[in-house]
């Protein structure tokens, strides 16, 4: 781990400004920010067991579409789910193909089996439930990184990835300055490193490798708007 501090100290030593004051300690505060989204994205896509979010949405009968996320940049979204009979029980992302279909189909009085999440570029995250039912759902997000609030502040992502953040930030003050064979060496580096830093971030759970579900119809349910047999959440089954 390492504070905002040292890894802009860091950085200016890779990209040869440790004795200069250009760029200025704002502008690596912002290379340093970015940089650290761009690593974690890159993270969380080769598999980084990153931790979640929870939003909770009571939802009607009268409205199929709902904000989650709150203040939060949703990153990408991990499961969506129900309560039944005291049941944790997921939803399906929806087939495009079924949409229309699905808006014009009463639920008969049971849950929502399916969810479309979408983003609207005006108000942030939104998740569409088919059909449209009374109840209480949850969306599992992950939020993309905030940013660091302080020289204090702590990168916690996993081994060597503080490395990458230094690369990254170095390159940008090396092209801020116009060194942009500098800047591309320096972004060589992070290519390489990145994969070494994906295939430990992807070991965090040495004991135990990740699964995969089978995909089965719930006891009970059946034709094509069946739900998973296995529940979903904190405390399910699988």
């Amino acid at each position: 781990m390492a504070t905002r501090l040292e890894l802009q100290t860091r950085a200016r030593t890779r990209a040869d400004q440790d004795g200069s004051d250009f760029p200025t300690d704002v502008h690596y505060q912002t290379f340093l920010d970015e940089a650290a989204r761009e690593t974690f994205g890159d993270l969380v896509l080769s598999g980084w067991p990153v931790n979640y979010t929870t939003s909770t949405i009571v939802t009607n009968v009268n409205t199929g579409v709902y904000a989650f996320g709150g203040t939060d940049t949703v990153f990408s979204v991990l499961l969506v789910y129900t309560n039944m009979g005291g049941q944790q029980l997921e939803l399906r992302r929806v087939n495009p193909g079924s949409v229309a279909a699905l808006r014009s189909t009463s639920n008969q009085g049971g849950p929502s089996q399916f969810y479309e999440a979408r983003m609207d570029i005006n108000t942030g995250p939104v998740v569409e439930f088919f059909a449209r039912s009374a109840g209480t759902y949850f969306v599992d997000y992950v939020a993309d990184f905030a940013g660091f609030a302080n020289d204090a502040a702590v990168w916690r992502g996993p081994a060597r990835s503080d490395e990458l953040l230094v690369l990254l930030a170095a390159a940008k003050g090396c092209k801020k300055e116009g060194r942009t064979d500098a800047a591309e060496s320096l972004r060589s580096e992070y290519r390489e490193l990145l994969v070494k830093v994906k295939d430990l971030a992807s070991w965090f759970d040495q004991r135990n490798s990740a699964m995969i579900r089978d995909v089965k119809p719930f006891e009970g349910f059946s034709g094509r708007n069946a739900s998973f047999e296995y529940f979903a959440g904190p405390g399910g089954m699988f």
